[in-house]
């Protein structure tokens, strides 16, 4: 009696098939995309006054347009982009601007997009398999292969980077900040920031639509989406927490849930009783103080990073603010308010630091 294959393993060998084939076809245009971009760098040059001409622009145009199309034609009908998309997203990623993408480029990208989910071990994996030629850069040709390859999870967060202001503008400050070296901030300044402030009176002019917009958004800078975890962490109930670990901040989706419910700014708003509420339990103070304005990597999350977490300043977050929401006075935006409040509360704990760091 000849054997049968049982349905799942059928399934699971089409499923497999299926992919060595889309990814065949994508290699196959990869190639010809090289293939062509040598043809055209053997052709002997025209004669120039000394700049490219606008000839030579077009054909590099048109060149990329038919690696688009070519790859399309045998892509897999998962992704659906455009021409202009997809080149929109190679320029988001190509930071210096030289036509291919770098692993650091490709680091900055991703750590913007999911700073707790991608460790350098990790980029230099995805990196490795997208550089196809293996000479070190990602050209416009592996490119494209990647983009259509079903079986990339990590394509809607380029995506949403490449098509939307917010994200663009994120990672346009993301790359300025990571070009500063990373140190510790001067708290004694910062607890400046709040002196002689009525912090009840300050936070009453949080603008709910600033957190509704911030709901909406699928990435922000560091600094915002930092400061929002220390108002999550602060506003966390005394009771039913096995542990100080257990103070541990969710992912970006976590924050927005909690931007949604309709008693976090009220709570907020109760300033004398979450003053009552960090009294009685000192370790959470000490903890946040910590884990936001100090390079300790006092929880297992921040462990997994390669480099210690930024800490927060007053300059990061209203700067990030101000780039984001693109106004040139983001001294009243709920996110700085909410910082300001953050440092309130945290008041004891940030002077001990400061004296424990000499400042």
């Amino acid at each position: 009696r000849p054997a049968t294959m049982p349905p799942k393993a059928k399934e699971g060998a089409r499923k497999r098939n299926s992919s060595r084939d889309r990814r065949g076809a994508a290699k196959a245009a990869a190639a010809a995309a090289t293939a062509a971009s040598a043809r055209r760098k053997s052709a002997p040059p025209a004669e120039t006054g000394g700049s490219e001409p606008a000839a030579s622009k077009e054909e590099s145009k048109e060149s990329k347009d038919e690696v688009v199309e070519e790859v399309k034609e045998k892509a897999p009908p998962v992704v659906k982009m455009e021409k202009e998309q997809i080149k929109m997203v190679f320029t988001r990623f190509d930071l210096n601007g030289n036509g291919t993408i770098e692993v650091d480029e490709l680091a900055t990208v991703f750590q913007v997009l999911a700073p707790r989910q991608w460790s350098q071990k990790a980029i230099k994996r995805l990196f490795d398999g997208m550089d196809l030629d293996e000479d070190g850069k990602i050209c416009f040709s592996e490119f494209i292969e990647w983009i259509f390859d079903s079986g990339t999870n990590s394509f809607k967060g380029a995506l949403e980077i490449a098509e939307t202001t917010d994200g663009a503008k994120t990672l346009e400050w993301s790359v300025a900040d990571c070009s500063e070296p990373i140190v510790l901030p001067n708290l004694r300044s910062e607890l400046a920031v709040i002196e002689g402030c009525n912090m009840e009176e300050e936070i009453k002019e949080i603008q709910p639509d600033d957190l509704q917009k911030l709901e909406t958004l699928m990435v922000v800078p560091d600094p915002i989406r930092r400061t929002l975890e220390a108002v999550y962490m602060l506003l966390l109930p005394s009771s039913g927490l096995p542990s100080i670990n257990a103070l541990t901040p969710p992912e970006w989706a976590g924050i927005q849930e909690m931007l949604k419910d309709s008693s976090m700014l009220q709570r907020v708003l109760n300033y004398t009783a979450r003053k009552e509420e960090m009294v009685t339990r000192p370790l959470w103070g000490s903890y946040a103080a910590r884990r936001f304005f100090s390079i300790e990597k006092v929880d297992a999350d921040l462990k997994e990073l390669d480099e210690p977490a930024r800490p927060l300043s007053y300059e990061r977050v209203l700067s990030s603010c101000e780039s984001l929401f693109g106004t040139a006075d983001g001294k009243k935006h709920a996110v700085v308010l909410l910082y300001k409040w953050v440092l309130s509360l945290l008041m004891p704990d940030l002077k001990e630091l400061a004296d424990r760091f000499g400042q």
